[in-house]
């Protein structure tokens, strides 16, 4: 990001990541004052959005289907491993802090400041309320995780038209045809979003029908956002608000506010669809070598390849037909009872078992 601090290094613990506390309150509290820097805040947004693109092109190169995979090289799947994860490590250093400069930074300084203009008519006799915080910082633009919520509610509505209201009844009818409208339904949301999931590559994602139809279902019904409507309001609140703080010479960071913070609340909810899409094809890529590793090591399961760092996936599948080392999977066993306890996955006996430290991920 430009500064000169110490790196903020990642220490994984209980498969959560930390900072140490010492670099980054050191560093911290320059990014907040830095966010109000219009020159550095428009280069970081740019070089965010770069990163996005550049994810997603490394993303590209991977082969799409299981077909490809086998037929790849397999030095160039290292290779392109290689070039998405350092994609990844960029995109993800310029990303992270997005939420926390506007949820932290910017949209507190807006409310104080809507709250400080609005004292300023708090002797006037009104018959109307006084806009603020809500109607400055409400959303004017779709974003991703908008569109796909509507998709699911438009496939939940037809869905319903047609009586099918339980999972098992939509999969039945998706698979003997369906009628026309459940079908383009179906098949938007398959082709936008079938690569959402939860947030970690553990989880698998909604790329089949019943994970589809189940998603669909459960989705409750809303109004969608009326984003002329918050636009005329916002625009009224920012008028108002921009009048009253020029008599306490705040008028333009008010406008800088509201700029940056849609910005940034874009960007908040933007950057984690583009991080679910660009994994899509790597996490396919990861299964691939796990079912190769399995075959070598029978105690290897499902998902274990996710508690593996990325330099152990390449040494193992490169010493492949040799089985995973014991240490090594004794380290993937230890990561993947620490996650499933943090997660609640496990119940029982596996969730007593207490994991022990490792230096850099447990």
């Amino acid at each position: 990001m430009g500064f000169d601090d110490d790196p903020l290094h990642v220490q994984f613990i209980r498969c959560r990541f930390h900072f140490r506390q010492d670099t980054l309150m050191g560093f911290f509290p320059k990014l907040m004052q830095a966010t109000w820097d219009e020159a550095f805040l428009s280069d970081l947004l740019r070089r965010c959005r770069d990163a996005y693109e550049a994810l997603e092109a490394q993303s590209a190169a991977l082969p799409a289907t299981d077909e490809a995979l086998d037929a790849a090289d397999d030095a160039g799947l290292r290779e392109r491993f290689v070039a998405w994860w350092r994609a990844f490590v960029e995109f993800f250093a310029l990303s992270f802090f997005i939420q926390a400069q506007g949820d932290d930074c910017v949209f507190p300084a807006l409310g104080q400041m809507a709250e400080g203009t609005a004292g300023l008519l708090a002797d006037a006799d009104l018959d109307w309320r006084v806009p603020g915080l809500a109607e400055l910082s409400a959303p004017v633009t779709p974003v991703l995780t908008a569109e796909y919520l509507a998709d699911l509610l438009a496939l939940k509505q037809a869905l319903g038209a047609h009586g099918l209201t339980d999972t098992e009844a939509a999969v039945a009818a998706i698979e003997a045809g369906a009628g026309a409208e459940v079908r383009a339904a179906f098949e938007r949301v398959r082709e936008r979003w079938h690569w959402m999931r939860e947030r970690d590559p553990f989880y698998d994602p909604y790329d089949t029908p019943r994970a589809i139809l189940d998603k669909a279902l459960a989705v409750r019904s809303a109004d969608p956002p009326d984003y002329t409507a918050n636009r005329e309001r916002a625009a009224l609140a920012l008028a108002l608000h921009f009048d009253l703080a020029r008599l306490m010479g705040a008028s333009e960071k008010i406008v800088y506010g509201i700029k940056y913070g849609r910005a940034l609340a874009i960007d908040r909810e933007n950057h984690h669809i583009v991080w679910l899409r660009a994994s899509y094809r790597l996490r396919k890529l990861l299964l691939s070598w796990e079912r190769a590793l399995r075959s070598s090591t029978a105690a290897l399961r499902p998902r274990d390849v996710f508690f593996l760092q990325p330099w152990e996936i390449l040494d193992a599948v490169d010493a492949l037909p040799a089985p995973l080392p014991a240490d090594l999977l004794a380290r993937l066993r230890n990561r993947r009872t620490a996650y499933e306890q943090v997660l609640r996955l496990k119940a029982g006996q596996d969730a007593t078992t207490e994991p022990e430290p490792e230096a850099d991920y447990y």
